[in-house]
């Protein structure tokens, strides 16, 4: 997909599940592609960190060989940070306010930006 595309999905996205505070488009070296974060959020190191945090759940799963990867979730009190694939070169962060709200975001993940196996 290209980055206008997922953009365009991310926009859909945002506006029909509930619970997304914020969300971005990351390429997998870790450069914006397209957002909807708070102006308060340095993108650049948002997005740095990132793309570093999915790879590394990325090759920790390939070297435990637990299965396919999904996706990685980061939990902060009653916040999360949901990182799914986006393409081959791009990464899908998700923002999500609340415990109710992680599992149909999740769901709504996967059928938005469904992982594409190699």
């Amino acid at each position: 997909m290209t980055p206008d595309t997922l953009g365009q999905k991310l926009s859909v996205f945002n506006t029909e599940v509930s619970g997304i505070e914020a969300s971005a488009i990351i390429s997998t070296t870790g450069v914006i592609l397209s957002s909807a974060l708070p102006t308060s959020v340095d993108e650049d190191k948002i997005s740095a960190m990132s793309a570093a945090l999915f790879t590394l759940g990325i090759r920790t799963l390939e070297l435990a060989a637990c299965g396919d990867f999904r996706h990685v979730v980061v939990t902060v009190n009653d916040h999360y940070l949901l990182l799914v694939p986006g393409g081959k070169q791009a990464l899908v962060a998700l923002w999500i306010n609340g415990a109710d709200y992680l599992d149909s975001a999740i769901q709504a993940a996967d059928q938005f930006f469904p992982v594409q196996q190699s």
